[in-house]
């Protein structure tokens, strides 16, 4: 199944066996053509993981060519894009998604919380992300995004409580990134420092959360 197989791949690339990794998951296209998209979303998503970011656009790249700008492969380009610091070409990306598909809550609240992440259009952001949540209320990755355009706002008290929702929903190293942060803004370091640490805990290799507190 191409879920193992990904799990796979996933142990193989963090060995640096990428071509054995990669076989591994051509040989479900061999057997089933139509996992054709599948695989390749998977490969730039590994490749992402293993902060081959510029491989990762490439492989997303030829799939939109290959795929016809499916419009997956347009929403996976546009976070490869975002990653890189490439945001306004992210932003357009998304634009034209959005178009495509005004009412997906999933690109509305990737583009709300790029603009927000970015301090960008933070009126548009809290828009989208609020539209969002209306389709999807109990999305942590939406409560997410609508506490820190907030707390992008000046308003970290209206965000707390949502984070805490978020948390409670998802226990994510991110999430949990935010939710100190905020407290920390709101002078509550105490707890802030205990979130970290518990978060830490079970998620030991998490980027952000390890950023968040050296800075």
């Amino acid at each position: 199944g191409v879920m193992v197989r990904s799990r796979a791949a996933r142990l193989l690339l963090k060995r640096g066996d990428q071509n054995d990794a990669f076989a591994l998951l051509d040989a479900v296209v061999t057997a089933d053509p139509s996992a054709g998209l599948e695989v390749e979303l998977i490969k730039a998503s590994l490749l992402d993981e293993q902060k081959q970011g510029e491989a990762s656009l490439a492989i997303l790249d030829s799939a939109s060519e290959r795929f016809a700008n499916h419009p997956s492969v347009r929403y996976q380009r546009a976070l490869a894009l975002d990653k890189l610091g490439q945001y306004r070409d992210s932003f357009k990306l998304l634009e034209v998604l959005l178009k495509d598909r005004p009412d997906d809550p999933t690109i509305m609240n990737a583009y709300g919380y790029s603009l927000a992440d970015r301090n960008q259009q933070l009126p548009r952001a809290e828009q989208l992300i609020v539209k969002a949540l209306a389709a999807a209320p109990d999305n942590p990755a939406v409560l997410d995004s609508l506490a820190w355009v907030r707390f992008r706002h000046g308003d970290a008290a209206s965000a707390l409580p949502l984070l805490e929702r978020a948390y409670r929903v998802f226990p994510d190293a991110e999430i949990a990134a935010h939710w100190g942060e905020v407290l920390w803004a709101l002078e509550r370091q105490a707890e802030a420092r205990v979130i970290w640490a518990r978060a830490l805990a079970r998620s030991p290799d998490a980027e952000i959360l390890r950023a968040t507190i050296v800075r």
